[in-house]
């Protein structure tokens, strides 16, 4: 009796299952357990680094737009002093 073409194909596979050892596929699918699992992390970790990143960054711009801010008050001000001393000069 002969056999299909997917019955050959079918019985070609069972024979290569066959030949495969059982604690080989076994290891293989643990060590693809546990790279998954590092790559997770290592991803988790890159991404805490950004965030934090960004958040130091947002915290120094606020920081320093507050110092300039305060600065250019102070500069106001002492010109607008310096500016009336001026003036008070002409008035005499």
């Amino acid at each position: 009796m002969e056999l299909g073409h997917g019955q050959q194909q079918l019985d070609s596979q069972l024979g290569e299952l066959r030949m495969a050892s059982p604690g080989k596929s076994m290891r293989a699918r643990d060590l693809q357990h546990g790279v998954s699992l590092i790559e997770t992390l290592i991803a988790v970790l890159i991404a805490v680094v950004g965030v934090f990143s960004v958040g130091g960054l947002i915290f120094q711009g606020t920081v320093t737009n507050k110092n300039q801010g305060t600065e250019v008050t102070r500069a106001t001000i002492y010109a607008q002093d310096k500016i009336e001393k001026l003036l008070s000069f002409g008035a005499e």
